[in-house]
């Protein structure tokens, strides 16, 4: 599983694909010239392998803004048309095409604000497929459900002896649907996110614009024992759906507004059947970013590995927090088109599904249904399974924290037959098993281990994404929850380490180094690496007593300093006063700070900032004095709140870089 880390006391948690992207600065610090807007370059760069208007809307831009007013600003400071703005989302338009606009403004000093293409995602078309079916049998009325092999094998009616899904909400992000269909199951809501409308059908009377939605939500939740069709996996549930298609492509910024809305709904599972491979770092930061606003919201999200028959990482679903799913044929083998490799989480019926789909030629009023394959058929078999778990466990419905989506997650990821599915040398282990979700073990918390990690750099963790840069290193010491040392764990050979990644990564000793040539984002020897696939990283196993803590390490360029700009200098330090008893929020250090407190790392052409302080991540550690004359405040996450003074005095605060550098930013809190 991909999980997004916790660090439950002594440190904040990072998680690395929620990292900023690289903002602008054009003046001077200690002689070095700052880079110039590397976010900017960085998407020039991207863009220069890509195909304009195939790969991304050749004259549009996206980025994410409070309000329209905000968006408003953004746009004028690009010279730019601002065309659309949902759900948090703008696009903006440009005039001479969007490589013209970010070339224009790669030296400006005016720019804060990054600008992303409007990356174009592949809606995961069915694959054409001739395998056999095998027929289910079933007791309920549903005329075709002998022509639904993937309940049976997936152990779905044994599931419904238990639950069908009632009071669990499901959204579905795809290219339109059908919503007058005989089978369709209750919809609570439908929205539109090109026009903030709630039409959600197709712009034309093509079948192809809402074809693949519509065969998706059947998959989840058509009505069982109605005598019309077939069943869904989960037929009671609440649908959400949400039109993410324009009528040209399925673009980035419908995607996040479509995962914004449905975060608003507050529903429980969301399907995705799109992605792409060919996103730059900063737009793959942006879309992880909303997804850990779905998972902190308690929501578990599916989506389809690819149709490529290639292991090459596909986003959403290589996103952190995200279950990704491959397709598997009625042979029992990994389906010969389905993407595969270890960012792939779980397996699910992908070949030949039979499923609702929308009327075709003259026949409006009429509702159809077709056999189609893909992993766009095995996703929504795995969401429809995570309604059933929620509608299984209803205090999860009402908790709506990152800790009961967690558990949804790894009940998944641990309700399966444990079969490993071939096709040729490729493989995926695990078909999601329905009855098992349902009847099996009770839900476990998603962090199984009784022991905790801390790192030296001082973030306590049972499991998540960090980072490291090359010629680092990080020393892992087991502790309990609280961050004391556990001795008998520590002793040598009391815990088993382990790394995927013996090339680029070495283990000796409990400490983890990155070698000094790996490839890091952003620049790697001057040259920015064009994808997230090029970086180096690797995962670490920690197992002790029987038990196992799972930490994925990413290399990024080493952090050479922490601070804000002031007079043309990096500062690595400021005072604040305060009066005595004054509660001073320490949640958003730039805010706190009234300055944009950023890493700094060094390419070619001098200082780089690496992104917020706030977003990346840090340590954090309040000097005794602090502790005793005042009170510090955390989450249960151990992210720092605030801290309050008691007594006249100087309060220190020391914020600690991760990623094996050490580097520091200290906050003097003056009382008075």
């Amino acid at each position: 599983m991909k999980s997004k880390c916790i660090a439950p006391l002594l440190a904040a948690a990072l998680v690395f694909n929620s990292l900023n992207p690289f903002t602008v600065f054009g003046k001077e610090a200690s002689g070095e010239t700052l880079d110039v807007n590397s976010i900017v370059y960085d998407e020039l760069d991207t863009i220069k392998e890509l195909e304009s208007d195939v790969d991304y809307v050749g004259d549009e831009g996206t980025f994410e803004a409070e309000s329209e007013e905000e968006a408003m600003k953004i746009a004028e400071s690009y010279g730019a048309e601002l065309v659309s703005f949902e759900n948090r989302m703008a696009i903006v338009k440009f005039k001479n095409g969007l490589q013209n606009a970010l070339e224009e403004n790669l030296y400006s000093e005016s720019i804060s604000t990054e600008i992303i293409p409007n990356y174009i995602l592949e809606c995961y078309d069915d694959v054409e497929e001739d395998t056999d079916i095998v027929e289910s049998e079933a007791t309920c009325n549903d005329p075709k459900i002998g022509d639904q092999w993937h309940h049976e094998k997936i152990n779905t009616f044994k599931a419904w002896d238990t639950t069908a899904g009632a009071g669990a909400k499901v959204a579905v992000l795809d290219n339109g649907f059908f919503t007058r269909h005989e089978d369709f199951p209750k919809i609570v809501d439908t929205y539109n996110v090109g026009d903030g409308s709630k039409d959600v059908s197709a712009l034309s009377s093509s079948i192809n614009q809402y074809m693949h939605g519509t065969h998706v939500v059947g998959i989840i939740a058509a009505m069982s024992n109605n005598s019309k069709g077939g069943a869904g996996i989960a037929p009671d549930v609440d649908m959400y759906l949400v039109k993410i298609h324009d009528g040209n492509n399925i673009s980035i910024s419908n995607l996040i507004r479509g995962l914004n809305y449905a975060i608003d709904k507050k529903v429980d599972v969301i399907n995705i059947s799109a992605g792409s491979s060919r996103l730059s770092m900063a737009a793959v930061n942006m879309l992880q970013s909303t997804i850990d606003k779905a998972v902190d919201a308690g929501i578990t999200v599916v989506a389809s590995a690819g149709n490529s028959g290639v292991s090459t990482e596909n986003y959403p679903s290589a996103c952190d927090g995200v279950v990704a799913v491959a397709a598997i044929d009625s042979n029992d083998s990994l389906a010969n088109y389905s993407d595969y490799g270890e960012w792939v989480d779980i397996a699910a019926p992908g070949t030949n599904i039979y499923s609702t789909v929308p009327p075709s030629g003259n026949t409006a009023s009429i509702s159809r249904y077709e056999k189609s394959s893909g992993t766009s058929m095995a996703s929504p078999m795995v969401a429809g399974v995570a309604a059933l778990i929620y509608a299984n466990n209803p205090s999860l419905i009402d908790e709506n924290t990152e800790t009961s989506a967690k558990k949804v997650t790894t009940k998944l990821l641990s309700s399966t037959d444990g079969k490993t599915y071939k096709h040729n040398a490729h493989s995926v282990v695990g078909c999601i098993d329905a009855e098992k979700a349902v009847n099996g073990e009770a839900l476990d918390t998603g962090n199984t281990a009784d022991f905790s990690i801390m790192t030296s750099d001082g973030v306590i963790t049972k499991g998540g994404t960090y980072w490291i840069s090359p010629k680092n290193t990080i020393k892992f010491t087991i502790v309990d929850e609280n961050g004391n040392k556990i001795k008998e764990a520590n002793k040598k050979g009391a815990a088993k380490y382990s790394i995927t990644n013996s090339t680029d990564f070495s283990l000796k000793n409990n400490k983890l180094k990155c070698h000094k040539n790996s490839t890091s984002y952003p620049y790697s020897g001057g040259t920015a690496v064009k994808s997230y696939q090029n970086v180096a990283k690797t995962i670490l196993d920690i197992e002790y007593n029987n038990q196992t803590v799972r930490l994925k390490f990413i290399a990024l360029d080493p952090i050479k300093k922490i601070g804000y700009m002031n007079d043309g200098r990096i500062r690595n330090s400021i005072t604040i006063k305060t009066d005595v008893g004054t509660t001073i929020s320490m949640d958003n250090i730039n805010y706190l700070c009234d300055a944009d407190v950023n890493y700094y790392s060094k390419a070619k052409s001098g200082m780089v900032s690496a992104g917020s302080i706030d977003e990346i991540g840090y340590a954090y550690k309040v000097s005794k004095k602090a502790e005793k004359n005042g009170l510090v405040t955390v989450n249960s996450k151990g992210k720092l709140l605030a801290y309050k003074p008691n007594k006249k005095g100087t309060y220190t605060i020391t914020l600690t870089a991760l990623g094996g550098s050490k580097k520091k930013f200290k906050i003097k809190i003056k009382a008075v």
